[in-house]
């Protein structure tokens, strides 16, 4: 993808993620939090130029980050900064072209990574 093309969808997502949090979570959005959505996308943008591969981290995708992040956000003090960050991910991931690594030689274990992140999650938000 051209930069220009990133810088785009950088900004789209930043303002789809304020919308879904003013929208579905009633979360009133200040400039602290806004700022930190574009953080997490310059974050992202930057990530997506490293090949994942030659890190050994292919297995590994935004969502699962996304999923770590807000199972993190009921312990630290940080929650809205890392809801922020869960929600983000969880969108980038559906926007890309293969989401949830469908269609990738790593499907398997990235989703039973994710199977197991969600359930943590769930278990997290309900028993703690």
């Amino acid at each position: 993808m051209k930069i220009y093309s990133r810088i785009i969808f950088t900004v789209f997502l930043t303002v789809m993620v304020y919308v879904f949090l003013c929208a579905i979570f009633d979360v009133s959005i200040n400039l602290f939090t806004f700022l930190t959505m574009f953080i997490i996308a310059v974050i992202d943008f930057i990530w997506y130029g490293f090949s994942k591969t030659e890190l050994g981290l292919e297995v590994l995708e935004h969502y699962h980050w996304a999923l770590l992040a807000l199972i993190f956000s009921k312990f630290l003090p940080l929650e809205r900064v890392l809801r922020t960050l869960g929600i983000y991910l969880l969108i980038s991931e559906m926007l890309q072209t293969h989401p949830f690594a469908i269609k990738s030689t790593h499907f398997w274990p990235s989703t039973i990574i994710g199977i197991v992140l969600a359930l943590s999650l769930v278990l997290t938000y309900v028993y703690l």
